[in-house]
């Protein structure tokens, strides 16, 4: 779907109902899309590997496709916004559960509640950060995460 207002918020559209945004009414254009882990070689990529994911919703669509290449990363950088993953009819659990597993530690921006600096924060209280934040949100506020894979890239 295409917005024609915002032209970093096109998205792959996967409902049709009313929107935060009006979503239901922009424009559709089809196009085709492979997996991930299909078209990249990990074996053949140099180090560090740094993925970015800012998918307008489509993050946990992206991990589900790219597992491989995407738990590699020494560095993540990924939008966490629960509004637009349940819009795609994920759930941002996938996206907190799959931090969890993979990474050690990282830091969140963007993040409205406080305004402390950010800091490096262990993956314990980053996830549990992300699950107060995703049980609490009711809007379309969302989390800039940049996560590591060893301390060492921190």
């Amino acid at each position: 779907e295409i917005s024609d207002w915002n032209h970093g918020d096109h998205r792959v559209r996967v409902v049709d109902t009313d929107g935060a945004f009006g979503e239901q009414h922009r424009a559709v254009t089809t196009i085709a899309a492979r997996r991930l882990d299909s078209v990249v070689d990990i074996q053949n990529i140099r180090r560090p590997l740094f993925v970015k994911i800012d998918t307008q919703g489509g993050e946990a669509h992206v991990l589900k496709g790219g597992d491989t290449v995407v738990s590699s990363a020494d560095l993540l950088s990924l939008e966490f916004c629960p509004y637009l993953v349940r819009r795609m009819g994920q759930h941002e659990s996938l996206l907190i559960d799959f931090v969890e597993r993979h990474f050690v530690a990282g830091y969140i921006g963007n993040w409205h509640v406080h305004s402390e600096n950010d800091r490096l924060l262990g993956i314990d209280e980053l996830v549990r950060m992300l699950r107060d934040f995703s049980r609490s949100v009711n809007s379309t506020q969302h989390l800039d995460l940049l996560l590591v894979r060893d301390r060492a890239h921190a």
